[in-house]
């Protein structure tokens, strides 16, 4: 039990080590362009351009952020053992997790139920 409980913990400190560089490298580039935008007068489609790729960062951390609060409602599904969630429900976020990273690679999906079967 007790080095269950010590790889649980592990495994958290890697994953809150890993989203904390997700996060921080955004926040960098985005830092970076507005304290590039800030530094000097600039056109108006040198603004637009600085803009867009700022909101090209936000983007970025509302699907970071939105992939852990799936992830934290995935384990408060899979925790207790005998959960009532329907399968369909946990395929169908997991579905919406990928979205954000499939279209940026561009790869499209559907969601299909009638394949999935309960057992």
């Amino acid at each position: 039990m007790i080095g269950q409980l010590s790889e649980l913990v592990a495994n958290q400190r890697t994953f809150v080590s890993h989203a904390a560089h997700e996060l921080r490298s955004p926040l960098a580039t985005l830092r970076g362009h507005l304290q590039l935008a800030l530094r000097r007068s600039r056109s108006a489609d040198e603004y637009r351009e600085i803009m867009e790729e700022s909101l090209g960062e936000v983007e970025s951390l509302i699907a970071l952020a939105e992939d852990l609060l799936v992830l934290t409602r995935i384990q408060g599904w899979i925790a207790p053992r005998e959960s009532s969630t329907p399968p369909r429900e946990l395929v169908r976020e997991a579905l919406r997790m990928a979205r954000g990273p499939a279209e940026v690679q561009r790869v499209e999906f559907r969601e299909d139920f009638a394949e999935i079967r309960v057992l």
